[in-house]
């Protein structure tokens, strides 16, 4: 209050009230503004500016709360006379696959390790009705308890035992199909091996592998142009053994270079088409079962972990070319040197803080007296699970010193084929089983039955308090909003979109 004292007067405008009318109030500020502008005793507001390719360190100039005035992204710069209209800018990116969940998916081989993967993330994606195919039908009890869960989901999952290795094999997959609903996608991921060098291999061995693979394809695409022109996906599972070779496995990389063909004159007439080729698969399939082990070098690659293949199709589903491929180079995977892995894991880290010298910072420093805040802890936890494979908590990563980094960065080095999770006290534990595999533990319901939900909170069961009322998320449900409502001591109900609202 002292500066009252300076003989100081401070007056409040509402700028707001002044343009609710056309007063004579109103007139006189836009003259006394453009006055100013022209005479410059109006100045703009100082603005560090940042170029179109410069948005995640404009972010991050924001977020350390250093700034002054307005931070801009230049995009073009401005015309002097605008001689033709601005072209609409261009940005390339990859959309997301979401499948439609009144059509049906056909996975064909679906109950083998990799099918039951990939029918779990189609329902991820949207799926309520899924196909799937074997001739031998449900051995296992693991594929019991999958379907079963599926089922207890909502999902209209049926097993088939037709044979599209036939004509009419195929015509009767998808007359089944049909009846569900109209056929989205066919998903051919059926394989028998027989392995042997190519003087050894009988006529015999060819049939036993073209026949999941050549027949099938080709009796499937035949009977889908006749019931199912509409098609979204029709995929086929192929080996890299096609594109670049195996010794051994000729009649294997034959039979997939035929589906290969098959997909490419589909394209070529507007049907959809697509072969990937997949190096080794880790964690399910025929690699596992054979070999056992996620470290085995088959033709110079790695088996790819059945989180990175998930990730991968979402890609692979949305490009126009109809032979793709996926594998995990050996060489890339091991040849990286301790100081290069450390090197990176630091470089990741510093670069989120927004430090340019890692020389000048002390290696006993911990993260947060560096200035992280929540959003840059969320990102550093990201980064190193998704790089690394180092899973930590939100409180050890607040505790991290670049001294710490740089020890994880060493253990790190060495190639490993599962995330390690470790805890303050530097134990490596087995982490949790990754998101995009089959879990059923705490799975949201597709479709909620019941409207108005009460949400567990910390309120007292005799509370007076004023309830609050919360609407879903985009998912429909208010399942997502658990986590929030444990922290509030307020009774919470959640609003649900159910089928009838």
């Amino acid at each position: 209050m002292a500066v009252f004292l300076k003989n100081v007067s401070f007056h409040g405008i509402l700028l707001d009230a002044l343009f609710e009318s056309d007063s004579l109030a109103k007139q006189e500020v836009v003259r006394l503004v453009n006055d100013g502008i022209k005479s410059g005793a109006v100045q703009p507001l100082p603005a560090t500016v940042f170029t179109e390719t410069q948005v995640e360190q404009a972010f991050r100039f924001i977020g350390s709360g250093k700034h002054i005035g307005k931070v801009v992204l230049k995009i073009r710069n401005e015309e002097p006379q605008k001689m033709v209209a601005p072209t609409t800018k261009v940005v390339t990116a990859i959309p997301r696959t979401y499948m439609n969940p009144e059509k049906v998916y056909i996975l064909v081989g679906g109950l083998g390790g990799f099918g039951l993967e990939l029918a779990n993330w189609l329902i991820l994606r949207g799926a309520t009705k899924i196909v799937l195919t074997s001739r031998s039908g449900i051995r296992t009890g693991y594929q019991c308890l999958c379907i079963r869960r599926w089922r207890e989901m909502g999902i209209n999952v049926v097993v088939s035992t037709a044979d599209c290795a036939k004509g009419k094999g195929a015509s009767q997959l998808i007359t089944e199909a049909s009846q569900l609903g109209t056929v989205g996608g066919i998903f051919n991921l059926a394989a028998v091996l027989r392995d042997a060098f190519i003087e050894n291999l009988t006529e015999a061995d060819f049939k036993t592998v073209c026949l999941p693979k050549i027949d099938a394809t080709k009796n499937l695409d035949v009977a889908s142009r006749t019931h199912c022109p509409e098609l979204d996906y029709f995929v086929v599972f192929s080996s890299i053994s096609c594109g670049r070779g195996n010794a051994g496995q000729s009649n294997y990389g034959l039979a997939n270079s035929a589906m290969e063909r098959i997909c490419e004159a589909r394209q070529s007439v507007g049907l959809p088409g697509a072969a990937i080729q997949w190096g080794a698969i880790g964690d399910v399939g025929l690699i596992l079962e054979t070999m056992g082990d996620n470290d085995t070098v088959v033709g110079g690659t790695l088996p790819q972990r059945m989180s990175s293949c998930l990730a991968t199709m979402d890609n692979l589903l949305q490009q126009p070319h109809p032979v793709l491929a996926s594998m995990v180079l050996a060489e890339k995977r091991q040849g990286a040197s301790d100081s290069g892995n450390q090197v990176g894991l630091l470089e990741a880290v510093a670069n989120i803080l927004g430090i340019k010298d890692l020389k000048t910072m002390s290696a006993q420093l911990t993260l947060a007296d560096l200035g992280m805040d929540s959003l840059m802890g969320a990102e550093i936890k990201q980064t190193l699970e998704r790089n690394f494979d180092l899973v930590l908590s939100a409180q050890e990563i607040r505790t991290l010193t670049f001294g710490r980094l740089s020890e994880l960065g060493n253990c790190g080095s060495e190639p490993v084929t599962t995330s390690t999770v470790i805890d303050s006290n530097g134990t490596a534990t087995p982490p949790a089983q990754d998101s995009t595999q089959i879990q059923f533990e705490n799975v949201p319901e597709l479709m909620p039955s019941e409207v108005i939900v009460q949400i567990p909170s910390r309120a007292v069961a005799d509370t007076k308090r004023t309830p609050i009322f919360i609407v879903h998320p985009i998912e429909g449900v208010v399942s997502a909003l658990h986590s929030l409502a444990a922290e509030l001591p307020i009774p919470i109900w959640g609003l649900q979109c159910t089928k009838d609202a």
